[in-house]
């Protein structure tokens, strides 16, 4: 057999050995599994490097949107729960016309060289405010690839 034609029957099969992992195995396709049961208005956004859904829960500050069930679920096939605090941050932001007090919460999910972000916040129109002024949470998963120095920064004791 002619090496350019080996060559080329080898760049075939690791090609479609790629793309059934990729279809079979990537956690992104099973982001869906983390979204709350009542989720709201769920909206997806795919980029190069990353998918995001973003959605609204009703709950009553302080809860999560996320349960505890369904993140265990991911622990347990082998994701490493990392956070930098399980409190809820709160904090000024000024980024639209109007000051609102923001209140947050974030978790990450490594795998590999795979991250996933969950985020519940809530706003407050008052930027003094001691609680937020609505049960609407706003939540976010994030999923995309980290290089081993990102991994470190962000979870310094996952494997």
């Amino acid at each position: 057999m002619h090496p350019t034609r080996l060559i080329f029957i080898f760049l075939i099969l690791a090609i479609s050995t790629n793309c059934t992992f990729a279809s079979n195995g990537n956690s992104k396709t099973s982001l869906n599994s983390l979204l709350p049961p009542d989720a709201q208005g769920v909206k997806e956004t795919k980029q190069a490097m990353w998918t995001q859904l973003s959605f609204t829960v009703n709950r009553d500050y302080p809860k999560y949107a996320f349960e505890e069930d369904q993140v265990n679920q991911w622990i347990k096939a082998g994701w490493n729960k990392c956070s930098t605090s399980s409190d809820w941050l709160n904090f000024p932001d000024y980024s639209k016309n109007q000051a609102k007090r923001t209140y947050q919460r974030s978790l990450y999910l490594v795998k590999n060289n795979e991250l996933i972000i969950l985020n519940g916040s809530y706003q407050s129109n008052e930027i003094t405010s001691t609680n937020p002024d609505s049960t609407m949470q706003y939540g976010l998963i994030r999923w995309s690839n980290m290089t081993k120095e990102e991994k470190k920064l962000l979870c310094p004791t996952s494997k």
